[in-house]
């Protein structure tokens, strides 16, 4: 069983977990004990380019689809030292997510190599998603070139949907810490489209000084809005966050709260602005 708390679950050596009836699929590509799975660069490069952080989309034998994420430290991080790898951070929001009724990607398979408590590398491995697209992507080639009434339909949906999972998880204590649009994928069917979180290598339960998490999640979410919604929307979604019992003071003031976050970051880049101007 892959373990699922937020912690490190090694303190010197090598470790591998798998989901039951996967090893062995995962094991031809390389994921295995002993192997050198710090350098394995296995299927299709999606993402990273880092010395630290690649991900690999992976077809495997089995007829999944898989997804290869490394974390890998040429340099010890102090940080690390009997604390949580990213990856298994992953594994714990995936898990708390799951329990409180989002739908996440599998988790299926988790290892981490340590010397004396200290993180040399780690990797997660999540089972695709299929015929989905992230709302990034979504809102630039799609969405924002709708006709009427269409892309304001389309709009409440989504949105009223985000908004949901965002309040109950806040008010559970989870919060996310990069939800930027293209780590929220949206998957659509007979009942319209729903968002789905992934890659959270940041999550945490918070229990005490919450206003921060809150403002890191609401501005992560909110950095491009200003490029796609008017302000009385960003305003009418910040109040439905709040609930039906928060006045305008309360929304206007976490309005600028959000806003003076962004203010302290740079500026969307091109690619993920609107296509259709």
């Amino acid at each position: 069983m892959i373990p699922t708390r937020r912690c490190a679950h090694v303190f010197h050596g090598e470790k591998i977990w798998y989901a039951e009836g996967w090893r062995h699929a995962l094991e031809k590509i390389g994921v295995a004990k002993g192997n050198n799975w710090a350098r394995l660069s296995p299927g299709q490069f999606i993402s990273g380019g880092s010395p630290i952080t690649n991900c690999y989309r992976v077809e495997l034998d089995n007829g999944e689809v898989g997804y290869f994420k490394r974390y890998v430290y040429d340099i010890p991080r102090p940080q690390f030292w009997m604390l949580p790898s990213k990856a298994a951070v992953e594994v714990f929001g995936y898990a708390f997510l799951h329990r409180h009724g989002m739908e996440v990607p599998e988790v299926v398979a988790y290892g981490e190599q340590r010397r004396r408590g200290t993180l040399f590398a780690a990797f997660i491995v999540t089972k695709e998603i299929p015929d989905t697209i992230n709302l990034m992507e979504f809102a630039r080639d799609q969405w924002f070139a709708m006709p009427e009434p269409e892309r304001s339909a389309t709009y409440t949906q989504i949105s009223g949907r985000l908004c949901t999972q965002v309040r109950t998880m806040h008010a559970a204590g989870f919060f996310h810490h990069d939800l930027k649009w293209k780590n929220i994928l949206l998957r659509h069917d007979e009942d319209g489209w729903h968002p789905i979180w992934i890659d959270c290598p940041r999550a945490a339960h918070v229990r005490l000084r919450k206003r921060r998490s809150v403002i890191i999640d609401l501005g992560r979410l909110g950095r491009l809005a200003g490029h796609y919604l008017s302000v009385k929307q960003q305003l009418r979604w910040l109040h439905a966050y709040l609930g039906p019992h928060a006045g305008k003071k309360d929304v206007k003031k976490l309005y600028y709260e959000v806003k003076a976050y962004l203010d302290r970051r740079g500026p969307p880049h091109d690619y993920e602005l609107p296509a259709v101007k």
